[in-house]
């Protein structure tokens, strides 16, 4: 597997910070992935099945039903568990039974600071395959997977569609979460512009907030202190108004093309996700906000007839095995933090790379989240 040393760098302002804080913020990552679903997807005495797609108040729809109205949206956030192969398959069928309408395809597995050359490859009458435009934008294809996310780059290449980075990159959200101080100056003037002008302390309404904050302590058995959750839960509320500010620039270059946003689950969110930042801009009239939870996740196997106010419509998948991170990590005293597992990736919903610590090194496993 790839050494992933080099990936863990840290910008000037962090070299100070010891090893074991920055473990203990990549174990975050892990830990918060099996709690994302959780204030999304809620229960009721009904069960669920597989490939049932529900409306927010939780009633049942068709296939042709939900297409219709994804069909109407000028911008559809859809969701996703990363490691989920029955998803991906999903979301390909979606986009190929949408009607056919110029589109940008946006992924959460791209980073912001690769948009120019991304757009300057696209704006070129140059040929380029998918898995050559992907690695024009900072795909990682071996932690995301080129098996999940190659069909849709093949779809993009296939129907001409622009494609398009989403994401703050994991070493600026990690210097946005673990600094003390001055914790935007990794950004662009830009990024740090709208940070300031959404949200400057970089936090959610009071109750908002204080939810988020407590899936991250329950994501981390208990073991995480509130502040430690708040600061990863900065580089979330960060990453997701960037995200929201990436759309909002599509739209406005692109005012003909629907903008489909590929990414997890929680940043898709319209209560504290990319949704509700969308909201405080006012586009959320034309976006359509998708839930796509596997069917043993954490609760969402009784979803149906339950109201749902992050997403406005929702679709159980297949089961994803997981192991029982909390269970393990409690009974492995080897590592510090007990963990059996850290992260080469910081991402606050997330995608991660699950990797274990050897000889202080970190070594690729697979690909971990929901």
């Amino acid at each position: 597997m790839r050494n992933s040393s080099n990936r863990c760098r840290r910008v000037p302002p962090f070299q100070r910070l010891v090893s074991g804080a920055v473990s203990v913020f990549k174990a975050s990552t892990v830990a918060f992935c099996l709690v994302s679903l959780v204030l999304g997807f809620t229960t009721t005495s009904r069960a669920a099945e597989v490939g049932q797609w529900l409306n927010a108040h939780g009633a049942p729809l068709t296939e042709q039903e939900a297409i219709s109205r994804i069909a109407g949206a000028d911008i559809v956030l859809l969701g996703e568990v990363h490691d989920s192969a029955d998803i991906h398959r999903r979301q390909v069928a979606l986009l190929e039974a949408l009607p056919n309408q110029p589109m940008v395809l946006a992924f959460e597995q791209l980073d912001l600071e690769n948009w120019d050359a991304l757009a300057s490859k696209q704006a070129s009458d140059e040929a380029v395959d998918a898995r050559y435009l992907a690695d024009i934008g900072g795909f990682d294809a071996e932690g995301w997977g080129w098996d999940h996310y190659g069909p849709l780059f093949e779809l993009a290449v296939k129907n001409g569609w622009l494609v398009r980075p989403l994401n703050l990159s994991r070493q600026k959200a990690m210097a946005i979460a673990m600094a003390e101080e001055d914790w935007l100056e990794p950004l662009s003037t830009e990024q740090q512009q709208v940070l300031r002008s959404q949200a400057p302390d970089l936090a959610l309404p009071g109750p908002l907030q204080e939810d988020l904050i407590d899936t991250l302590v329950t994501a981390h058995c208990g073991d995480m202190g509130r502040d430690m959750a708040a600061q990863i839960a900065r580089a979330q509320i960060a990453r997701d108004i960037l995200m929201a500010d990436a759309i909002v620039r599509m739209r406005e270059a692109f005012p003909r093309r629907r903008v489909v946003a590929i990414m997890g689950n929680q940043h898709a969110r319209l209560d504290r996700g990319v949704g509700y930042w969308l909201r405080q801009r006012d586009l959320d009239a034309g976006a359509i906000a998708i839930g796509m939870a596997p069917l043993n996740q954490p609760l969402s196997d009784q979803m149906a007839g339950k109201s749902s106010e992050a997403y406005d419509l929702r679709i159980l998948t297949s089961p994803v095995v997981r192991p029982d991170r909390c269970g393990t990590r409690r009974t492995d005293q080897s590592a510090k933090w007990r963990q059996d597992s850290c992260t080469t990736r910081f991402c606050c919903d997330l995608s991660v790379t699950v990797v274990s610590q050897q000889q202080n090194r970190l070594f690729s496993l697979r690909n971990f989240s929901v």
